[in-house]
């Protein structure tokens, strides 16, 4: 893995070419960057925990950039921007784990024809922290793919607010946009709320969107407690299964970082 330090970026558009994953090392305050994805490439980029403000990617022709995000520490915003050209793949996985408030804001234009994207993302908030993430996705092409994909877990008096917008546009015809949110709360206290919104101007496309918002089942619990597991380690069980399968997304050093903070966040 490639390491992308402060000293490599300029003023001037960075472009990322091959197959290779790279690692952001960057310290910068009020940091903007716009990075291309050169046609034909594979590119996976690991972000975490790095004082970056806006973030804007171009994958051109026949490119897949897998965008990966763990937030473990501080208080942050981060905004995406992304606009995908004729067969290109823009994928974000987020993994947000922090101890504090966050608020994630992603747009991407799906602009070139049969490109598609996933937004896909876990988030455990404790305390009272507060989670803001707004998703949105512009469909400008022809069979263009958009998934928005989240599961969220509450605890204490924390709240995670998602707001999702898919906007399939005129002429973007045999164009799927789906959004799909989860979240369980684990305390009386604590909120979520889901705004899944679907906005067509075409015929002759798919289009999807739901949320199930709720407390722990506790059926759940009584099952595990009928087999000699203690409630609080119960609890711990049911949040891991939850929360752990936006591992897969990540290499091995990432998924045991994020197994380690859902676990010991009990």
């Amino acid at each position: 893995m490639l390491e992308l330090q402060s000293e490599l970026f300029s003023d001037d558009l960075l472009e990322l070419s091959g197959n290779n994953e790279f690692i952001f090392k960057l310290n910068l305050l009020n940091f903007d960057k716009k990075i291309s994805i050169k046609k034909n490439s594979n590119i996976t980029i690991y972000l975490s925990d790095i004082d970056v403000n806006n973030l804007s990617f171009f994958v051109q022709e026949n490119a897949k950039l897998n965008l990966n995000i763990i937030v473990l520490n501080n208080e942050k915003s981060l905004s995406i921007h992304g606009i995908t050209s004729k067969s290109s793949i823009f994928n974000v996985f987020f993994a947000d784990f922090s101890n504090s408030n966050f608020t994630m804001n992603s747009n991407i234009i799906l602009y070139g024809d049969d490109s598609k994207s996933e937004f896909i993302f876990s988030s455990l908030a404790n305390d009272k922290n507060k989670k803001k993430y707004n998703i949105s996705y512009s469909h400008l092409a022809r069979n263009s793919v958009s998934n928005l994909n989240g599961f969220g877990v509450c605890l204490g008096d924390s709240e995670l607010d998602v707001k999702g917008i898919s906007h399939i546009e005129k002429g973007a015809i045999k164009s799927n946009a789906s959004q799909h949110i989860k979240a369980i709360l684990f305390d009386k206290t604590s909120k979520a709320k889901a705004s899944p919104t679907l906005k067509i101007d075409c015929d002759d496309i798919k289009a999807s969107h739901g949320c199930a918002i709720g407390s722990l089942n506790e059926n759940h619990l009584y099952y595990l407690e009928s087999r000699g597991i203690n409630e609080a380690e119960a609890r711990k069980l049911i949040t891991y299964g939850y929360l752990l399968p936006i591992t897969k997304y990540f290499n091995e050093e990432s998924s045991k970082i994020i197994e380690n903070r859902i676990y010991g966040s009990f």
